[in-house]
């Protein structure tokens, strides 16, 4: 009876405890929040519809980068680019290629792109072929935009196409017919990257924006819309509050004349956000009630979770002190001597089913302990015997140096200078070729690889090949992708020059311009036939390198792209006795003074 009224005790002073500490911090928690919460929560608030916005913009650009990326298809239809480039009169253009913008719509549009007409024009806005999709006496969109049919459809058209955008540019113009504020995107079609050569509009419905608005708005009252600088809105997703329309009014005008639109208004809170590349802003305007709604919303929820804790934290403390007590005495003993060092002890099997669970669980740490362990030994075992081994394959390649050194030394004491200076060229090939550790090196370490290459195949091939190295002492430093040089030489002779009777030349060229290095290797061998080139130059060459197929050009034009992005690479020209060449396109990188950076 004495032991049950201790027990009993000393689970009440627990409980009473608990219960006291939790409901003073659950008050005093719940005091400062409230003296903080208007604050913390704007300031909350304020970061998750900047987050959102943030999210809505990455939206919107991937929706518009999907259009581009289906204009940029035109440059897929070579013959139509030539004969813009030619300035082929604009009749004959169109009669030639009146169903383009079909065959582009067609092909290059998914239907959730939601392309409504599709234009392609001269440099002299005349146009060559257009497409218009859905026709009806209530849906219908101008034959050519600049043919007044529909006042406003050309605005502003050409004033961008003068411009020079680097990039798709993207407006609207109000179709009257719809009514109905129509998304825009002008591209220009460039000859050769550079020289504009003609143009395309495409008009969108906007309904694809308008879906991405909607889901990303914070609140129904909530006003979300989409506007270059300077210009006027391309989309927009209102509510029903007249307040909030008014005012996001005012403020697209204020946009639209060039004004910073400040964050605070008297009874709103606006924020932006920039879509990349477009020049495009997305806007945020939310009535303050919504966010006092909110915060309303989460104090109650929190003074309900607190009440909810407290009253789950008194049932569980009940529920689990009730058959906890009496045997504990008993498993941290047991637990105590197996800390002590008797591992070998395990948890009796208790009646109550708590404690039971406890026991078979630390009983099973215990066993995974001892099995992990062991494994953790043999483990130690395995990684020592695979230390040994990598040890023991670095013995290797110096071994190989060490030998040709020692056969070069021979070679001299015994006059031959030939197999003296041929060691040499090997051992430094060996060396050169093996030390990966850094991707890049200078041009002027790839020609000295180079030409210990070129005097061990002059040896076997009793100097039939002559090389000519053309390249200024300025590039000389610059740096390179490591192995870039001697592949696309051998390349050369085993493929160009291994069949070319009299002279065999390899040149190599360098210069530089302001954003890249052009590296030229070129010889006056076989050639390759058309089919051999198309075959090289259409080559996939990731494909080609992971599947281990590749020959140099591929593997080079591969690792080019790997280290630099895709706009660089190499060019290969080559016709049959015509000889071969090799343009490399190799970003500026001046080789540093101390390569340990």
């Amino acid at each position: 009876m004495q032991l049950f009224r201790k027990t009993w005790s000393l689970k009440s002073s627990i409980l009473l405890s608990c219960v006291g500490c939790m409901v003073l911090a659950m008050l005093l928690q719940l005091v400062l929040f409230t003296a903080s919460s208007s604050s913390v929560i704007s300031a909350q608030t304020a970061q998750i519809n900047r987050r959102t916005l943030e999210n809505l913009s990455d939206d919107v650009y991937d929706r518009l980068k999907r259009i581009e990326n289906s204009l940029i298809t035109i440059y897929e239809h070579k013959s139509f680019v030539c004969d813009l480039a030619d300035h082929r009169d604009a009749d004959a253009l169109a009669r030639k290629y009146a169903a383009l913008a079909y065959e582009m719509a067609d092909s290059a549009f998914d239907s959730d792109e939601n392309l409504v007409a599709l234009y392609i024009y001269t440099m002299d806005h005349r146009l060559v072929s257009s497409y218009r999709h859905a026709q009806t006496p209530i849906y219908t969109y101008p034959v050519d935009i600049y043919d007044h049919s529909m006042k406003g459809s050309a605005e502003g058209v050409q004033d961008i196409v003068a411009s020079n955008p680097s990039v798709m540019a993207v407006t609207s113009y109000q179709n009257d017919k719809r009514e109905l504020r129509l998304v825009r995107c002008i591209l220009r079609i460039l000859e050769n990257a550079q020289t504009p050569v003609g143009y395309m509009v495409c008009d969108v419905d906007p309904k694809g924006l308008e879906s991405l608005m909607r889901k990303y708005r914070y609140a129904d009252e909530q006003a979300v819309w989409l506007q270059p600088q300077g210009k006027s809105l391309i989309s927009s997703v209102l509510p029903d509050s007249g307040e909030t329309v008014s005012l996001m009014e005012s403020l697209s005008r204020r946009a639209q004349e060039g004004d910073v639109l400040p964050e605070q208004h008297d009874s709103h809170s606006l924020y932006s956000a920039p879509v990349r590349k477009y020049g495009l802003t997305l806007y945020s305007l939310i009535p303050s009630s919504a966010l006092n709604t909110n915060q309303a919303m989460l104090l109650s929820s929190t003074i309900l979770v607190f009440v909810l804790v407290l009253v789950l934290f008194v049932v569980l403390f009940i529920f689990i002190s009730r058959g906890l007590t009496r045997p504990l005495d008993q498993m941290a003993d047991t637990m105590n001597r197996i800390r002590q060092g008797e591992t070998q002890l395990r948890l009796p099997e208790m009646r109550q089913d708590e404690l039971n669970k406890l026991g078979s669980t630390f009983n099973s740490m215990l066993d995974r302990i001892e099995d992990l362990i062991a494994r953790e030994y043999r483990t130690a075992i395995q990684l020592n015997d695979t230390k040994y081994k990598a040890l023991q394959t670095q013995v290797n390649p110096h071994f190989l140096y060490n030998t040709l050194d020692t056969m070069s030394a021979i070679a001299m004491l015994h006059d031959c200078q030939i197999v003296s200076t041929l060691c040499h060229a090997l051992s430094d090939l060996f060396r050169y070729s093996l030390r990966m550790d850094e991707p890049l090196a200078s041009i002027s370490d790839e020609l000295k690889h180079l030409k210990n290459y070129m005097f061990v195949m002059n040896v076997r091939m009793n100097d039939s090949i002559h090389l000519a190295i053309d390249i200024p002492a300025d590039v000389l430093k610059m740096r390179v992708p490591r192995l870039s040089l001697q592949p696309l030489v051998e390349n050369a002779i085993s493929h160009g020059l291994r069949n070319k009777r009299g002279e065999k030349n390899i040149g190599i060229r360098a210069h530089k311009t302001d954003a890249e290095i052009l590296l030229i290797i070129e010889d006056n061998g076989v050639g390759m036939s058309e089919e051999m080139l198309e075959k090289v130059r259409t080559m996939d060459s990731e494909q080609a390198l992971s599947t281990g197929t590749s020959i140099g050009l591929i593997n080079i034009a591969a690792r080019l792209k790997l280290l630099f992005g895709r706009e660089y690479g190499l060019e290969v020209e080559s016709g049959e006795q015509e000889g071969t060449t090799v343009t490399l396109h190799i970003p500026l990188i001046q080789e540093e003074t101390d390569h340990g950076e």
